[in-house]
């Protein structure tokens, strides 16, 4: 821990200081982890983002490095240890499952936004754009299945943070 200060405090979600939870003391440490898997995730949803866009491998590993280098708000996140590149991570993970046409993949999606809205609430902004396009295309099967399994999702994540 840092000097002065016997305990880590964070002002956040209850997913969120789950995850946080696990950690036994050795913030430094903890620190140096984070930081990584942030950027890791950050790099995933970059290379996620450019095969959903249909760009080539070598193109989205050229845009990934372009962006490391030189996105400001990448780099404050890291400093501050934000936790918006594992958001984007979760978001880009239910952009890719929900833009296929099966219903598992709405039902995965449902429960990967459920799972991010829960991790970090201003996720919530997307569902109702997203249920207002499922209405407009007449989706509602779609809608069903993603709403249905976010319930459960969301249900199951509030089991686990309570155990704690």
């Amino acid at each position: 821990m840092g000097q002065g200060r016997p305990e880590l405090v964070f002002d956040s979600t209850p997913l969120r200081d789950t995850g946080f939870g696990v950690f036994d003391g050795h913030y430094e440490r903890y620190l140096r982890v984070f930081r990584v898997r942030s950027l890791a995730a950050f790099v995933a949803a970059l290379l996620l983002l450019g095969f959903i866009s249909g760009y080539s491998p070598a193109t989205s590993v050229v845009m990934a490095a372009l962006v490391l280098l030189w996105f400001g708000p990448l780099h404050s996140d890291l400093r501050v240890t934000n936790v918006t590149s594992l958001q984007l991570l979760l978001l880009t993970l239910f952009l890719w499952r929900s833009s296929r046409r099966r219903t598992v993949d709405d039902g995965v999606a449902g429960a990967i936004l459920a799972i991010a809205i829960l991790f970090k609430p201003n996720a919530a902004l997307i569902v109702p754009f997203l249920v207002a396009l499922r209405v407009f295309t007449r989706d509602l099967a779609r809608l069903r299945t993603s709403a249905f399994c976010a319930a459960i999702a969301s249900a199951f994540s509030i089991a686990v943070t309570s155990a704690f």
